[in-house]
C-alpha cells in the first residue's frame, strides 16, 4: 500500500489511545464532561490539518491541489459544526429556544453526513486526477 512504518505507528498508535482512554475513561467512571478535553484537542488537530492542507495546496497545486483544497473544505465545515454538535449531546436539551431541539440534532447528524461526502469528493477527485 505504500505505507512506512512511521505511517502504521501513528495509525495504530492513534487507535492505541482511544482504546486507552475509552477504557480508562469507562472505569473509572468519567462523565461525558470529560469531553471538553477531548474537544479541544480535536480543535487543534483540525487547524494543524488545514495548516497541512494550506501549505500542501500552495506546494503541488493542479488536481492535487484541487483535491486537497476539497477535503481541507470538508475537514473545516467538520471544525465548525463539531464542537456544538459535542456540546448538544452533553448538554441534551429538550429545546432550543422556542423550537424543539430534534430538528436541530438531525442538522448535526445530517452534517456529519454530508462532511464525509465532500471529503470523499476531494478523494474521488484525486483518484480521477490520477487516472489522466
Amino acid at each position: 500500500m505504500g505505507l512506512k512504518k512511521q505511517d502504521y505507528a501513528v495509525v495504530l498508535g492513534a487507535l492505541a489511545l482511544l482504546l486507552v482512554a475509552s477504557t480508562v475513561s469507562m472505569v473509572l467512571g468519567f462523565s461525558i464532561r470529560v469531553e471538553a478535553i477531548v474537544d479541544l484537542a480535536t480543535a487543534l488537530m483540525i487547524l494543524s490539518s488545514l495548516y497541512f492542507v494550506y501549505k500542501g495546496v500552495n506546494l503541488v497545486g493542479g488536481t492535487v491541489g484541487r483535491a486537497m483544497t476539497i477535503v481541507g473544505l470538508g475537514v473545516g465545515y467538520y471544525g465548525i459544526y463539531i464542537l456544538p454538535h459535542l456540546y448538544y449531546h452533553i448538554v441534551q436539551p429538550e429545546n432550543i429556544g422556542p423550537l424543539p431541539a430534534v430538528p436541530t440534532e438531525i442538522f448535526f447528524h445530517t452534517s456529519t453526513t454530508m462532511v464525509f461526502f465532500v471529503i470523499a469528493w476531494g478523494f474521488y477527485r484525486l483518484y480521477e486526477g490520477g487516472k489522466e
